[in-house]
């Protein structure tokens, strides 16, 4: 269900660009969040990371400007004792109690969620992650940010995230095609597309000053090498004319040459 990237694709053509880790079942997550929040948030990234080990929340770090989202699946131990090497990094961590356990109602199985309200971190704990349970999950994505407190949802967007729970694909993408077919959103798109070109030729500038000087201490290296090369044989050279220098020094005096010829 929503598996089929290519026909969400053309609504965000700029996934690439904001996606900053993606390997979780579709990109519904990544569709939803962006048409929640792109007229309520200004230079945004969604971060998303499943996860399948505890020892792996040790990577979970507060991001600017970000969304995080941080799945752990078939993890037996507490998720308070998980999260318990990052806890330093966040502000508050919350529990969702209430939703948790409808969560847990809905989808039989258990669902922990921890909530870092201030860096705008959700991590959801989960025995199972299938496509229920990832639709489920972003049904409450409006719970999950303070951003919506100050902006509630519109009838269109409630029924976009209604569409989440249809047996069809159709719906969803029909109604993600209404939230975002108007100019704000084309204009949200326009940005990031320039956002992106404008990196990619700033990246191009880098690669090509790094070539640069990567070429200037290649340069340099030979030339130090040949400086120590030179600096060797001047030694040398200069050992010589210190040796002939003292040889030099001791004609006047009786030299075994001398002697010979002096004496036959």
């Amino acid at each position: 269900m929503f598996n089929h990237f290519v026909e969400i694709q053309p609504y965000f053509p700029h996934i690439a660009d904001y996606t900053i880790r993606y390997d979780c079942p579709d990109s519904s997550l990544f569709m939803t969040t962006t048409a929640l929040l792109y007229n309520r948030i200004e230079n945004f990234k969604i971060n998303c990371v499943q996860f399948s080990r505890p020892t792996d929340a040790d990577s979970i770090t507060p991001k600017p400007g970000a969304y995080s989202f941080y799945m752990f699946e078939n993890t037996k131990e507490a998720p308070d004792n998980i999260l318990k090497s990052v806890k330093d990094k966040f502000h508050k961590i919350e529990k969702l109690p209430t939703h948790e356990k409808f969560l847990s109602e809905q989808l039989k199985q258990p669902v922990f969620i921890r909530l870092m309200p201030n860096e705008n971190v959700v991590c959801i704990f989960v025995t199972s992650l299938t496509y229920v349970v990832w639709h489920c999950i972003q049904f409450f994505i409006p719970k999950f940010f303070p951003i919506f407190k100050e902006k509630p949802l519109t009838k269109e967007e409630i029924h976009f995230l209604e569409s989440l729970t249809s047996k069809s694909q159709t719906d969803y993408v029909a109604r993600l095609a209404e939230i975002t077919n108007n100019d704000a959103f084309k204009s949200f798109t326009l940005k990031c597309k320039l956002g992106s070109f404008e990196k990619k030729m700033w990246n191009v500038k880098i690669d090509k000053a790094k070539q640069e000087l990567n070429r200037l201490e290649t340069q340099m290296e030979k030339a130090l090498m040949t400086y120590r090369e030179a600096c060797e044989k001047r030694i040398n050279a200069a050992a010589i004319v210190d040796g002939l220098t003292m040889c030099m020094s001791k004609v006047d005096e009786q030299t075994e040459l001398q002697e010979y010829l002096i004496h036959p």
